[in-house]
């Protein structure tokens, strides 16, 4: 077997094991997995596990890492396409109303403490705090940039608004649904895609000046 052969296989046993840690957490919480299950499912020894991770729990960061990634991406992706694809104010609305209802849909309760779970796991533990924090700033960071060029000469986005406390704003509310999640009576879904549309017209977005 040539190098690179034996280089993508190893790649991909490495991603076999992560990905079937990810789905497994769709089942049950990250510290309910067991080495055993994780094998099984990937059909990998126990030699393999160890040759691409320091132990278990790296296995597990590892994994969180990635799906905290790939939960960011979805809301970067739905956003990118209201502010970077539109070509005027009205465009902006009409795109921010459609993906709102969208992205209601994926940000589902599951996924909001699926990603608290994610961020609990990494208290007094700095590697993993590191990693997800580098992973949130990358996310941040695109955000920020995306507002920036919305708010550019003759742009639709309010330039008086800090870039990056809008990018902290739009995660904020999205992820602290968490707080009516918990409660016995939620509120209804179409009030608060009217509250959000509402907050993104008035304050947000201006009509453009060139």
């Amino acid at each position: 077997m040539g190098a690179e052969s034996k280089s993508n296989n190893e790649l991909a046993t490495r991603d076999r094991l992560v990905q079937v840690v990810i789905d497994l957490s769709t089942e049950m919480p990250p510290e309910e997995i067991t080495v055993d299950e994780v094998l099984s499912r990937a059909g990998v020894s126990t030699g393999s596990l160890y040759h691409h991770f320091d132990d278990f729990a790296h296995l597990i960061d590892t994994a969180m890492i990635r799906r905290y990634r790939e939960m960011l991406r979805a809301s970067d992706l739905f956003i990118q396409a209201a502010l970077d694809e539109a070509e005027n104010l009205d465009d902006v609305k009409a795109r921010i109303a459609v993906i709102s209802g969208m992205y209601a849909k994926l940000n589902t309760p599951e996924v909001r403490f699926e990603r608290a779970r994610i961020l609990a796991r990494a208290e007094g533990r700095k590697d993993l705090s590191k990693a997800l924090g580098e992973v949130q700033e990358e996310f941040t960071e695109s955000l920020a940039a995306m507002f920036g060029r919305a708010q550019g000469e003759g742009g639709w986005v309010n330039p008086d608004l800090s870039p990056r406390a809008l990018a902290v704003l739009i995660q904020s509310y999205a992820f602290g649904r968490l707080i009516d999640d918990i409660t016995p009576g939620t509120m209804d879904q179409k009030e608060w895609l009217f509250l959000v549309e509402q907050i993104f017209f008035g304050a947000i977005l201006r009509q453009p000046t060139g």
